[in-house]
């Protein structure tokens, strides 16, 4: 009887299952809300029982509190363990009596040992526990309860032990194990339940992020999902495209012929197999738009293989036909481009030995050039090695290509090859990992011609060497004849005019002997030139030229040798006429030359200090002096300008062409 009434009181707890699980799925236990509730519930259950106890005397009574409250600390926290234990130890308080001591220590130690279960089998990571777990818990719980019956009266231990005793230790751990299994069940339940939602998620939103198109089907082929990405190709939202036909939504034709093509779905649907497209499809949107795709339809199959519907994912091909379109014509026009050059190209594999040393190389492919430079058919050097092909080891240039195949560098070289009996201008670039491509043409005759331009003109430099050689020796021989006569001579005109001549033969004389000593017989530099002419006229004339003090500025500039000896004249005759009219009466003074290149020609400034012309002095006026084949030579010889100004000596400006001009 008594037991009868102890499992009565025990299955008032099983509907604890029912409500708490009600709690649980709108507040969540980990939240203070629903640990509060969960506290509130168990308490109130507690209660329940403890006003159907099984009384053995008035004050003296047995429930099932203690697997409530062990429980609900247990699952719910310390917090839920607390106000569940705290009701029913205010009514147990309120009842009094010989079991009241033993009726707050159960309550305690249930609480107790529910939190320390709580924090030794629990952690964020994982939730879960055992029957074997629930079992000690209950053990535990409840044989600290008979020990708790020594806080009883005299011999109420005794009897209480004997009445309830194997009841309490039995039933009580068998009811933690019942109940706790059936609230860890509601637990793990909802934790796959939420799991399979966060998977269902998870898919939802890869499928959605997908960069392909996707739209999955049932097993009539009634459309039950697709993504943004075929919403955009078909035109069709989710909203219009849900529940209708799989060919309303993905309607396919042939890209050349526009007749309608079999849906993958329905293949799908029928064969149980997975299926793509056939090249050439498009997909003909709801707005007409026309879409190159391609696709593969795969069956979805439930545990027991039967198709319950179909996924269907496809990609948007414009972008790709576009570029496989202007790959090929790429190719062609390559293609093209290597049949048709007259160079000769060949593209090679090269060969590499077990320790990844170069050691030869294959022909891949030749153009027609190739062939008729080399004489080399194609169909004899395809796929064939260079050193059968050539006849030699190691094969032509291995050393250049490996470097080119390694570095990635193009390299251009020319070359004479023997065998052939044949000059190369060769370029190499390596197109892929492995492979290089040669470039070459035949510039055997170019070589030939230019040798034979080389050793005429080797011929010519000699020649005209000899000439300048031979016109400077002369030159020498007739300024030797005139400082001969100047020596013997006693009459003072002669000499002078002689004194002249010499001056204007050794500047054409200087002129010869530096291209001489040139490697350039066509042009000559002007500094050395203009001041060894000065040089030699201001030391045929030392007296005046103790008097007359000359400043020089010539620049660097190389011109013809007809501009140079132009130069060399005009020059002397300039300081003849200052040595002879600048400085009368043995005045003395200053020349300043100046030599400067321009855009236009050569300017050459000499500027004395000296007498200048009297005024109202015109051109004509000068005629009989040096100015007077100065002017002559500048204006007709070299067609230069001729300006001058006679204000504190005679400023005189000459722009002399680069170029001479024609007589």
């Amino acid at each position: 009887m008594l037991l009868l009434e102890l499992v009565y009181n025990l299955s008032v707890l099983v509907a604890l299952s029912v409500l708490s699980a009600f709690i649980e799925e709108r507040f969540d236990r980990t939240t203070k809300t629903g640990q509060f509730l969960q506290g509130l519930l168990f308490g109130s259950i507690a209660l329940v029982g403890m006003l159907y106890p099984l009384k053995l005397e008035e004050g003296l009574i047995f429930d099932g509190r203690t697997v409530v409250i062990s429980l609900c600390s247990l699952f719910f926290g310390p917090f839920s363990g607390g106000i569940s234990a705290l009701i029913p130890a205010i009514y147990r308080i309120s009842l009094g009596g010989p079991g009241l001591a033993m009726g707050v220590a159960t309550i305690l130690t249930a609480a107790l040992f529910g939190t320390l279960f709580f924090y030794w089998y629990t952690s964020p990571e994982e939730f879960y526990f055992s029957k074997r777990h629930l079992l000690i818990l209950g053990i535990l719980v409840h044989g600290a309860m008979l020990l708790e019956t020594l806080l009883l009266p005299g011999e109420k231990t005794y009897q209480t032990l004997v009445s309830i005793g194997p009841t309490i230790a039995i039933t009580f751990p068998l009811a933690t194990v019942l109940i706790g299994k059936i609230l860890m069940d509601q637990i793990e339940r909802k934790q796959y339940l939420l799991k399979l939602q966060d998977a269902a998620e998870r898919y939802r939103t890869t499928l959605e992020s997908l960069g392909d198109a996707v739209i999955a089907t049932d097993h009539r082929g009634i459309v039950e999902f697709l993504n943004p990405v075929a919403e955009t190709l078909t035109g069709f939202s989710v909203k219009e495209a849900v529940g209708k036909p799989i060919d309303t939504v993905f309607h396919i034709v042939n890209e050349e012929t526009k007749k309608a093509v079999e849906n993958p779905v329905n293949r799908v649907l029928r064969e149980g197999v997975v299926v793509g497209l056939a090249n050439h499809t498009v997909l003909l949107s709801k707005d007409g738009r026309e879409v190159p795709i391609a696709d593969s339809g795969a069956p979805i199959r439930t545990n027991d293989g039967k198709i319950r519907g179909v996924v269907l994912v496809f990609r948007d091909q414009s972008t790709e036909r576009r570029y496989l379109k202007q790959l090929a014509e790429s190719e062609q026009k390559y293609r093209s481009l290597f049949l048709s050059t007259t160079d000769g190209v060949a593209i090679h594999e090269l060969v590499m030995d077990p320790s990844g040393n170069p050691v030869d190389y294959i022909l891949l492919d030749v153009n027609p050039g190739f062939e008729r430079i080399t004489g080399l058919s194609r169909e004899s050097v395809m796929g064939r090695r260079a050193t059968e092909v050539y006849q030699n080891e190691p094969p032509p240039y291995l050393t250049v290509y490996a470097r080119v195949v390694e570095t990635g560098d193009i390299s251009t070289f020319e070359s004479y090859y023997p065998p052939m009996q044949k000059y190369f201008h060769i370029t190499v670039f390596s197109p892929a990992p492995g492979q290089f491509a040669t470039v070459f043409q035949d510039i055997t005759e170019r070589k030939l011609e230019s040798e034979r331009i080389r050793r005429e003109l080797e011929e010519k430099n000699m020649l005209l060497r000899e000439i300048h050689h031979r016109v400077k020796n002369n030159l020498q021989v007739i300024l030797s004849f005139i400082r001969l006569r100047i020596a013997k001579t006693h009459h003072a005109s002669v000499k002078k005019e002689l004194s002249e001549l010499e001056n204007r033969i050794h500047a054409m004389a200087r002129a010869q002997e530096l291209l001489y000593e040139s490697q350039d017989f066509l042009h000559l530099g002007l500094k050395q030139y203009v001041t060894d002419v000065l040089n030699h006229l201001l030391y045929s004339e030392p007296d005046k030229t103790k008097r007359i003090h000359f400043t020089t500025h010539i620049e660097e500039v190389r011109v013809s040798i007809d501009t140079a000896i132009a130069i060399g004249h005009i020059l002397t005759e300039l300081v003849f006429n200052i040595f002879q009219h600048a400085f009368p009466e043995n005045r003395t003074g200053d020349v300043r030359i100046h030599l400067s290149s321009t855009e236009d020609g050569v300017l050459l400034k000499v500027e004395d200090t000296g007498v200048g012309f009297p005024p109202g002095t015109a051109l004509e006026d000068i005629m009989g002096t040096g100015l007077e084949i100065v002017l002559g030579y500048v204006h007709r010889e070299i067609g230069g300008k001729f300006t001058y100004e006679s204000s504190n000596g005679l400023h005189i400006r000459i722009l002399i062409p680069y170029t001479p001009a024609e007589n």
